[in-house]
């Protein structure tokens, strides 16, 4: 009896939540797509933490630099967190200004974690957005990075996540 009764509860619950998030999704506002600020974009701080990453680093890196996006606005910053490899050595051969992109390389003297690394990052960034990736992550192509930035014209927008 119980079970039958939690049954028809569920049911119930279900119905109700798949009708809203239908009905929602139906009368939904139809905004208009945001356009990338071309005249004068945003800065932006790619920061990288990596830990043991030699085998994907430097893709990561060219990665981030092959990213489409106006020349100076854009600096990159990998944080080596006490690594055993030679990842550090293989970051530091990016540093400079690559393609109107800046690359900065910091290392850690231990291990101190990912979110440590990523907020030293963060406390090195001068730039008005920060991006993060992961330090194997060598799929970021083209305009992806002018799609993201371009959410932020609508000030509604805090976050995003690609």
């Amino acid at each position: 009896m119980l079970r039958e009764i939690l049954i028809y509860i569920s049911a119930y619950i279900g119905l109700f939540a798949v009708t809203f998030y239908f009905l929602g999704m139906v009368f939904a506002k139809k905004e208009k797509p945001n356009e990338f600020p071309e005249e004068n974009p945003p800065t932006v701080s790619i920061i990288i933490p990596a830990w043991n990453e030699a085998k994907g680093i430097a893709g990561t890196i060219e990665s981030a630099l092959n990213l489409n996006y106006p020349s100076g606005k854009l600096e990159i910053i990998v944080i080596d967190d006490g690594s055993k490899d030679n990842t550090y050595e293989i970051a530091s051969k990016f540093k400079g200004i690559k393609n109107g992109k800046f690359v900065r390389v910091f290392k850690n003297k231990e291990n101190m974690g990912k979110g440590v690394s990523m907020n030293f990052g963060i406390s090195k960034s001068k730039s008005e957005i920060i991006v993060t990736m992961d330090a194997d992550n060598v799929v970021v192509k083209g305009d992806i990075l002018k799609i993201m930035i371009s959410s932020f014209t609508n000030p509604k927008i805090m976050c995003i996540a690609p």
